[in-house]
């Protein structure tokens, strides 16, 4: 199954908004969105950002799919974090970014659940 699949069969929705900018990414030079997923009468909202030269409109898809690829780091420790995408361990931009992406994906986990989540992660066909 792909990730189209898996939203389409669970009844995920999306809506997003156009924003002035993602307070979570400095410097983009980018298109940026407020992004919300609805399942089960639960809310996932996040700041989503896409480079200008990509298709504006973003898809529940993509951020999904974006979603699931941060989840996927090594979230065990700040340091395996760094070492995975070769940010500064010394670094507090780097700190913030991670200590985001560990809500994010907490949060993540529970709108969609422990077993969605597991299966979205790890056996699901991404982008």
């Amino acid at each position: 199954m792909n990730l189209k699949t898996f939203i389409s069969r669970h009844k995920i929705t999306f809506a997003y908004d156009e924003v002035c900018n993602n307070p979570n990414m400095d410097n983009f030079n980018g298109n940026h969105f407020w992004c919300e997923l609805e399942y089960r009468g639960k809310l996932f909202g996040a700041y989503y950002s896409k480079g200008k030269g990509l298709d504006f409109t973003p898809t529940a898809v993509e951020f999904l799919d974006c979603l699931l690829s941060d989840a996927n780091g090594d979230l065990s420790s700040f340091e395996n974090w760094c070492d995975d995408y070769g940010y500064d361990k010394d670094s507090r931009k780097a700190l913030k970014t991670f200590k985001l992406i560990k809500r994010q994906t907490n949060k993540l986990k529970k709108f969609l659940g422990a077993d969605n989540f597991n299966y979205c992660s790890n056996k699901i066909e991404r982008l």
